[in-house]
């Protein structure tokens, strides 16, 4: 039977351990600064190459000393939370390379056999201006180029291998 509690006494275990590991995680983004609600919305509109434009907006986002979009997810971290971080992140960077954009994810741990929740910290590469947009624009170029040729090939990308793509820190 599902969406029905049991009894608190048969609950009470599982409650408990709940209630620390959502304490945790407040806590894990309170160490990064995130814990009020991301509520600011930032428009986009990257001109990658003729013809080839992003648009749209990045939404849960904060300001402050270190603006950028915040995801706080009560499942596991998974690789789709890190790549939407990562593209969002890529888009302000491009849109906005004077300032220094900064992602942060506060997930619980993707092991299941850990109760420890777990966050992720993202800042483009570039100490200026202009190399944070060059670092952005790139990446973004090639993500939609990748995004094409799956539209006209069997390109097989998923998530994990995205995400790992993303992190390479071979350059």
């Amino acid at each position: 039977m599902r969406d029905v509690l049991p009894p608190e006494s048969a609950a009470r275990v599982e409650l408990d351990a709940l209630f620390v590991e959502v304490g945790e995680m407040v806590a894990l983004a309170e160490e990064a600064n995130v814990r009020r609600p991301a509520e600011t919305t930032h428009p986009v509109d990257v001109p990658l190459a003729p013809g080839v434009r992003i648009v749209g907006a990045v939404a849960g986002c904060i300001d402050g000393p270190t603006p950028g979009p915040v995801r706080l997810r009560g499942a596991r971290m998974s690789a789709s939370v890190r790549l939407e971080l990562a593209i969002d992140l890529l888009c302000l960077a491009a849109q906005d390379p004077s300032q220094v954009w900064t992602g942060v994810a506060v997930a619980r741990n993707p092991d299941p056999s850990q109760s420890a929740p777990v966050s992720l910290r993202l800042q483009v590469k570039g100490v200026s201006p202009t190399e944070r947009e060059e670092h952005a624009r790139a990446a973004l170029r090639e993500l939609v180029e990748q995004y094409h040729d799956g539209l006209r090939l069997p390109l097989p990308l998923f998530a994990k291998t995205s995400w790992e793509y993303v992190t390479d820190s071979s350059e």
